[in-house]
């Protein structure tokens, strides 16, 4: 019994595996979506130009290929509260596998944070079937 608790500790840590069988045309890969929220942003007067240079500045150089859809709509506030909807822009990326993945997404959501003064940054992260 005692070894059983103890492999079901270590996968625990281990963090599930993918091991999904892809449609053809598409592979097994990580990708992350983060969600900037906007609503101290539009506060403080940025706009469309001072995204579209935060983008040039520094999501496109750490993640060239990356897809950035603007005016995403999502909830704001706790489940009591009930929800209201919040302004945000939203970045897809599909992840390299390499060591300083997370280590770019957290420079660019600090950078974020710091520019326009918003503390809302919403990270998922998860594996997925994609083609190109």
């Amino acid at each position: 019994m005692r070894r059983f608790l103890i492999s079901l500790l270590i996968l625990g840590l281990a963090g599930p595996t993918f091991a999904a069988t892809c449609p053809a045309g598409l592979h097994p890969s990580a990708t992350a979506e983060i969600f900037f929220g906007r609503d101290n942003a539009e506060e403080t007067g940025s706009g469309a130009a001072d995204w579209r240079g935060f983008v040039a500045q520094e999501i496109s150089p750490r993640f060239p290929g990356a897809v950035i859809a603007s005016d995403v709509f999502g909830p704001e506030g706790a489940p009591a509260k009930g929800f209201a909807r919040q302004p945000s822009k939203a970045l897809f990326v599909t992840l390299t596998g390499s060591p300083d993945d997370l280590q770019r997404i957290s420079a660019v959501r600090g950078a974020y944070n710091n520019r326009f003064h918003e503390d809302t940054t919403l990270l998922v992260e998860q594996q997925s079937c994609v083609s190109f």
